[in-house]
């Protein structure tokens, strides 16, 4: 019965004890009564049993009724108290009967007992056996002056109904739909005139098939149980509530969750003040995976103002299944292996993030794919925006593709605004290492800079080549790494980067890459090469057996999105190179390939030697729009060639080279094929 209904009821029955005290029964009627926003097509009141002692029966009949919302729609109300007792300032029922014609109810029949004071000060009313939903509800009112206890009960209430019934008292979901779901739920809730005091509730889901319109959350048979408690104290709401998510499925884009055997659990203790909320407590806990807790305070707007979290543990390996990978599905991250156990705090305020504090005692992640290792990585990480603070990082053994890496252990010092190496470290790479002087990272709050300078220790190039699946190489690697910087997204190399390679040394200047990390990158830099041993170099690459020295140079090398723009680049035989020029066969054919015409032998007798004596040999190109321009050593005949190959001594043999303008394509086409050891032979 609504608060409208019973005001209208009492209008009527206070004229009862006044009017008729001597008589047994009576009966009263009207048309068309409105009274408070309540309108009535007709009033019937019927009571019987007046001067009995053993109680009264007491029969009202309402109909036609016109009511505001949520209350449209009622047609009719009779209730039947066969036990009322009927006193001078009150009206009591006990076992009574009530049919209500109104659409929510699947059935108009329950059961109705109430106890009403007639000056308006209190009422007492308990309506149990409501069939709604296809469940059942029992409702009980308690009022006395302005406050008011609501409870309410309902068991195995359908959900999909549910909706379809919140539409009618204009509580509408247009972008969330309920496939299916039953409901338990038992709510306590006082209230003083239209302003709630205190609530409490407990609430149970089962089956729950649940989503949103654009598909990012969902549920498919969920189970879950929600109770707790809420006091206003000056209007300011203190909430307690536990959630237990005990099985089913959710999807939280791009999250998916499968709860079997162990549930989810989650707690929350807050209160509102004058300028948010204070958190007393935030507990979750996925048995086996996570465990953390927070506490603080929020602005009203629920952004951080003063949190801290608690990790009471983190179990990487099952933490990253669920709750990582989904996030890393297109990502170098996306298949791995993890095991390890984390703990830790993190700090945040209305700025971000102010401390970070994890320990890892030890774990190990490695790529499914066999990309990236790390084996007994420990950290202990203490970071403060606003403090210098140091860390430490380590691990025994780590590898990048078939790369092997040693151990490491590091210690680096920063803040909010950079991170540096508190002293030089070292990485040890197969049998050799890199050697870290320095390495600073600044403006961490605002636009980032790097610095890096060190020196790789000789790498035995067999290995090296083993490790990237290369061609083998004999050798060392090895070289000085100046002064490298990052700032507005720029590498830049201040210096000259020094690399050992092939008995010879290869230099490069001036090295800038252009936003290393966006959709194109740019790449531009100055290349020397001084005399590599050619005879290790063509033995690498299987070229074709050529003895010798070779100086040779990249100039104004432009790279977008690492593939070569523009270059003028040239490959030489040193003036004054005393070392012994032989050029095999195989090399000649080659060096034929890309462009050459062989002279001084006939093709014929060339078949009787393996090996030819030549002064000097070169190659250059100056690439535009994909075109290369090509030249050799020095012009031949009339200009229109070029030496690719000048001999000198016997057997001799000169290449001369015809072809002014390569496509650039075409000619890394040829050098691919060369190098692969399929160029072409000569008879």
């Amino acid at each position: 019965m609504t608060v409208m209904m019973r005001r209208l009821v009492l209008v009527s029955l206070c004229l009862i004890p006044i009017v008729v005290l001597a008589i047994d029964g009576i009966s009263l009627s009207a048309r068309k009564i409105e009274a408070f926003g309540v309108g009535v097509g007709a009033l019937e009141i019927q009571v019987s049993g007046l001067e009995g002692a053993a109680g009264q029966g007491l029969v009202v009949k309402l109909s036609g009724l016109a009511l505001p919302e949520p209350g449209n729609g009622i047609g009719a109300l009779h209730v039947d108290c066969p036990n009322a007792r009927i006193e001078v300032d009150s009206i009591h029922c006990t076992g009574g009967k009530a049919q209500l014609d109104w659409g929510v109810l699947d059935r108009p029949e329950f059961s109705l007992d109430f106890n009403v004071r007639l000056d308006g000060t209190a009422l007492n009313l308990a309506a149990r056996g409501l069939r709604v939903a296809g469940g059942r509800a029992d409702v009980q009112i308690d009022a006395e002056g302005e406050v008011r206890r609501v409870r309410i009960r309902t068991r195995d209430v359908d959900l999909v109904a549910m909706t379809v019934l919140a539409g009618r008292f204009a509580v509408s979901m247009p972008d969330w739909s309920v496939s299916a779901g039953r409901a338990d739920l038992s709510l306590d809730a006082r209230l003083q005139g239209e302003l709630p005091l205190s609530m409490s509730w407990t609430l149970a889901l089962r089956g729950l098939a649940t989503g949103n319109a654009v598909g990012t959350i969902a549920s498919d048979g969920a189970a879950l149980r929600s109770s707790g408690k809420a006091v206003w104290r000056a209007r300011r709401p203190e909430i307690d509530a536990q959630v237990h998510l005990d099985k089913g499925q959710f999807y939280l884009d791009p999250v998916f969750i499968e709860l079997k055997d162990k549930p989810i659990d989650m707690e929350i203790a807050a209160r509102q003040t004058a300028d948010g909320w204070s958190l007393g407590k935030f507990s979750f806990d996925d048995l086996g995976r996570v465990s953390m807790s927070a506490a603080g305070t929020l602005s009203a707007g629920f952004k951080p103002l003063a949190i801290s979290v608690d990790i009471a543990e983190l179990r990487l390996g099952p933490a990253y299944a669920r709750y990582a990978q989904p996030l890393l599905l297109d990502g170098a991250l996306a298949d791995l292996d993890l095991a390890g156990t984390l703990t830790g705090r993190i700090s945040l305020d209305d700025k971000g993030l102010s401390r970070l504090e994890l320990a890892l005692p030890r774990a190990d992640f490695d790529d499914r794919k066999g990309r990236i290792g790390v084996y007994g990585l420990q950290a202990d990480i203490d970071w403060q925006r606003d403090q210098v603070r140091e860390s430490r990082l380590a691990w025994s053994s780590a590898h990048f593709e078939a790369l092997d890496l040693g151990g490491i252990d590091w210690r680096v010092r920063g803040d909010g605004r950079a991170l540096a190496l508190l002293a030089p470290a070292r990485l040890p790479i197969l049998d050799g290492a890199l050697e870290i002087d320095t390495l600073e990272v600044s403006g961490l709050d605002g636009d980032p800079e790097g610095h890096f300078e060190g020196f790789l220790e000789p790498i035995d190039m067999r290995a090296l080549s083993h490790a990237f699946e290369w061609p083998s190489m004999d050798g060392k690697l090895s070289g000085m790494i100046p002064k490298v910087s990052y700032l507005n997204k720029r590498v830049k190399v201040d210096g000259v980067l020094l690399v050992r390679l092939f008995d010879g040394n290869i230099t490069l200047r001036d090295l800038e890459i252009v936003d290393p990390l966006g959709i194109a990158p740019v790449v531009k830099g100055n290349l020397e090469l001084k005399a590599l041993d050619l005879d290790t170099l063509t033995r690498t690459f299987a070229f074709g057996k050529i003895q010798g020295r070779l100086d040779g140079w990249v100039r104004g090398l432009r790279m977008v999105n690492w593939q070569p723009i523009e270059f003028d680049a040239g490959f030489i035989t040193p003036e004054g190179d005393d070392s012994r020029h032989r050029i095999s066969q195989k090399a000649v054919d080659n060096l034929t390939s890309l462009g050459g015409v062989s002279g001084a032998l006939s093709r014929t007798f060339m078949r009787f030697f393996e090996e030819f004596s030549y002064d000097r040999l070169g190659l250059t190109c100056r690439l535009r729009n994909s075109v290369c321009d090509m030249g050799g050593v020095l012009p031949a005949g009339d200009g229109s060639s070029y030496y690719i190959v000048k001999g000198g001594g016997l057997p001799r043999i000169d290449v001369v080279g015809f072809a002014q303008r390569v496509d650039w394509p075409t000619l890394l086409e040829r050098l691919q094929r060369i190098t692969s050891g399929a160029g072409p032979q000569i008879q």
